[in-house]
């Protein structure tokens, strides 16, 4: 088959599918959950907590959905760095995520998760600031500063919304609308600001001004999608700010102590974070599913397209492609709010067991005829996506449940540790297509066996979890 027949294919079979998925999406978001929420008589402190939340929540996901598409053509295209440089940038990211991430999960349990999601705020728009200097160190810092500030997105701003939730005393069931909900929004958030970065990429001209004594400075080309991330993290701190203060929450208080004060105080606090209380089957069970399952996304974001790339035709509908990509993710995560009302462990279990169907799918498309090899590869990668959409607000409302509340960001921080140390591993190793996909099926089938052993031990865990919460929170207490 020669390469016309893949540029037709491109243009038909990628694009009539972004097309065909536009009017199924909007029927699955008019099907699902909000118009039911009000009709099932939540109190009015709900609406309000999901107001506030999915608010600053959409404003600051859009941030880091605006500068990722072009970073890489702004390292590359931009600043002329090889490739070598350009993979020393990528490995700091992930790097510092897993050295650092624990720390700042650590810092939001004890000062309040509102003050680090407010920090995030700062932390982004450093980075979008900093990579309009045309200087390896100076980017080098902004890939440290945007490592920190992802940690906190997707881990303390979920720790902040659960504390609200249980402080307002409010039913279980609303939580599971609030996760669908802001699963569904990152999704289509992620899709417009990938229109709206191509759009301002591509429109707004770029210049460079020089200065003595300070590195050339970029403006608009690639650093435009920055600019407008930076107006995001603007907007997101003002409604961050208008969220409920939970650092009265955080028992530890900063004081005029010692140097050896300082470091028994630290050593007596990491200490708590190995109590049965919190190392329970649960909580590592969770931990087992995050690695496993969140690890192929990496893996997948890395190698989706040379995957649908064919012969020598080169891959056009970047574009088509990701917005399908992120209209399955939003089915998903409504069906999510649909079939809430079923066991979440249920859901979670059975979401990674289809992962693992899509990666034995990508897998199976390199032994079947040519001519069907991306076409198949190209609906495994839909399926993936759409289970993805129901396996994030599954995962956290499960994490919701069983990871007690006094050490709540610093688990959901450290969950992601192991992820990015097998991320860095594989940009390290330069895995090519066929082996990053057979690793991914081996993550998927550790991340399904250990949702399968959470339907086990999470009744369990689910009686147990108030009770650890107030043990650890004594511990906390105790250690002050």
């Amino acid at each position: 088959m020669d390469a016309s027949v893949f540029k037709g294919m491109d243009a038909f079979v990628f694009k009539g599918v972004f097309y065909a998925l536009i009017p199924i999406t909007a029927i699955f978001a008019l099907i699902g959950k909000p118009p039911s929420a009000r009709q099932a008589g939540y109190p009015e402190d709900f609406f309000a907590l999901r107001r506030r939340y999915l608010a600053a929540w959409y404003v600051c996901v859009a941030a880091d959905w605006l500068q990722g598409p072009y970073l890489y053509d702004l390292y590359e295209t931009t600043y002329g760095f090889p490739e070598e440089k350009i993979a020393i940038l990528y490995v700091t990211g992930y790097a510092v995520s897993m050295l650092a991430g624990p720390l700042s999960g650590m810092f939001a349990d004890r000062f309040g998760r509102r003050k680090c999601c407010l920090w995030y705020c700062v932390f982004y728009a450093a980075t979008c600031i900093l990579n309009h200097f045309h200087s390896f160190p100076l980017l080098i810092i902004a890939r440290v500063f945007g490592a920190v500030a992802f940690q906190i997105l997707h881990s303390t701003f979920e720790c902040w919304l659960v504390y609200a939730h249980s402080s307002k005393g409010l039913p279980s069931a609303t939580l599971d609308n609030i996760f669908a909900l802001m699963w569904f929004g990152n999704f289509l958030v992620a899709a417009i600001a990938g229109v709206l970065a191509q759009f301002l990429a591509g429109y707004v001209s770029s210049a460079t001004w020089k200065f003595s004594g300070i590195p050339d400075i970029m403006v608009g080309g690639y650093t435009a999608p920055g600019d407008a991330a930076l107006l995001c993290c603007v907007g997101g701190g003002i409604l961050v700010q208008m969220w409920d203060d939970d650092s009265s929450q955080a028992h530890f208080r900063p004081a005029m102590v010692s140097t050896d004060q300082l470091l028994s105080a630290i050593s007596s606090e990491l200490g708590i974070y190995s109590k049965p209380a919190v190392v329970t089957a649960g909580v590592c069970l969770c931990g087992i599913v995050v690695l496993g399952v969140e690890s192929t996304i990496f893996l997948f974001v890395f190698h989706w397209t040379p995957a649908l790339s064919a012969l020598n035709y080169k891959f056009t509908s970047h574009g088509y492609v990701f917005a399908s990509f992120m209209m399955c993710s939003m089915i998903g995560s409504t069906l999510f709010s649909l079939l809430a009302s079923r066991s979440t462990e249920t859901l979670l279990l059975i979401a990674t067991i289809v992962i693992l169907l899509s990666w034995t799918g990508v897998i199976a498309a390199s032994h079947v005829a040519t001519n069907w090899q991306a076409a198949l590869t190209f609906a495994s990668f839909l399926l993936f996506e759409l289970c993805l959409g129901t396996y994030f607000p599954a995962m956290s409302t499960v994490k919701s449940a069983v990871v007690p509340e006094g050490v709540r960001a610093f688990v959901y921080t450290a969950y992601r540790a192991p992820m990015n140390l097998v991320v860095t591993i594989v940009l390290l190793s330069d895995l090519d297509y066929s082996a990053a996909s057979k690793a991914s099926f081996c993550l998927a089938l550790l991340g399904s066996c250990a949702a399968a052993g959470l339907i086990c031990v999470r009744p369990k865990s689910g009686v147990a979890s108030a009770s650890n919460s107030e043990l650890v929170d004594q511990c906390m207490v105790e250690l002050t």
